[in-house]
């Protein structure tokens, strides 16, 4: 039981982290500042955790990382460009354009 408290614990501070990231982005979003590559790859990190342990997606994340698919940065924090034939691993950009195909058609 105390396993499972710790890791109820831990979630619920990668959940804070998160959201705490999420507004850092969304607020550069809206002031039209660049965002740091460095954050767009932990979103991107962190949603893939909550996805590996079946927990909802925050709606800030969520509508952060549609917003920068929209904008068209990847991880890297270049533009989007999906004319490369490069594999996933070493274009993080498609991979990230593939992890939030599912998202897309969920979006009002």
């Amino acid at each position: 039981m105390t396993e499972q408290h710790g890791d109820a614990t831990q979630m619920s501070e990668v959940l804070r982290l998160i959201g705490t990231l999420s507004d850092e982005v969304l607020d550069a979003q809206i002031m039209k500042r660049p965002v740091p590559a460095v954050q767009v790859a932990a979103l991107a990190d962190a949603a893939r955790l909550l996805q590996d342990h079946d927990i909802a997606l925050p709606p800030m994340l969520l509508q952060v990382l549609h917003g920068l698919d929209r904008d068209g940065v990847s991880p890297t924090g270049d533009s989007d460009d999906d004319t490369s034939d490069a594999p996933d691993e070493a274009d993080p950009a498609k991979g990230l354009k593939r992890f939030l195909r599912p998202f897309r058609n969920s979006r009002s």
